[in-house]
């Protein structure tokens, strides 16, 4: 049993959850923006690259809800469980994670991942906009497979699209560059 998930077990009973709640509250302003981000913007299950470990997450998402917290939330939950077993406030793993120079590299990361999550986004904006900047029959296929097909899907679109527009946009800068040749021209019929 993972340590994160044994905080979440004892974090049911009412009390612990308030001291968390109030403690949440009372941790500085940089710190309380950071986890907001966190929840409002990600979704840390799309970051999970570890199949045990989704799988585990699946079977406790069909008994309730399941939290993925982050490194601050963790190191506060700890800080409440050892005062609630010992009597002792011991915050030093929690000052050393909100600290300034963590906090930036924890911001840093948090942008790239919200980027990294967003990314099919990105991907559909690129050819929209590739099919305004060149419109013809060959970019059609662009907001044709977007609108048509991908976002129709309640997630992301399997891999096999994304393997067929990556193909297909291979062989279309593939067709333009023997097409953009000096030599071609001089092959074609003139009339």
């Amino acid at each position: 049993m993972t340590k994160a998930l044994h905080f979440d077990m004892i974090f049911k009973a009412k009390e612990f959850y308030e001291d968390f709640r109030e403690a949440k509250k009372n941790l500085p302003w940089r710190a309380r923006f950071y986890i907001y981000l966190r929840e409002v913007f990600l979704n840390p299950i799309l970051l999970i690259q570890d199949k045990k470990k989704l799988i585990r997450l699946r079977k406790e998402a069909k008994k309730g809800e399941v939290k993925i917290r982050s490194g601050i939330e963790l190191a506060l939950m700890e800080c409440i469980y050892l005062k609630a077993l010992t009597g002792e406030d011991d915050r030093k793993k929690l000052e050393d994670k909100i600290k300034w120079t963590r906090l930036i590299l924890k911001y840093i990361n948090l942008v790239l991942e919200v980027m990294t999550i967003n990314l099919e986004k990105l991907a559909y904006i690129f050819m929209i906009v590739q099919s305004i900047i060149k419109p013809g029959i060959c970019t059609v296929v662009y907001p044709i497979s977007i609108f048509g097909y991908a976002l129709l899907h309640e997630t992301r679109p399997p891999k096999q699209y994304w393997y067929f527009i990556l193909g297909y946009t291979q062989i279309l800068m593939v067709l333009e560059f023997f097409l953009s040749l000096n030599f071609i021209p001089d092959l074609l019929p003139k009339y």
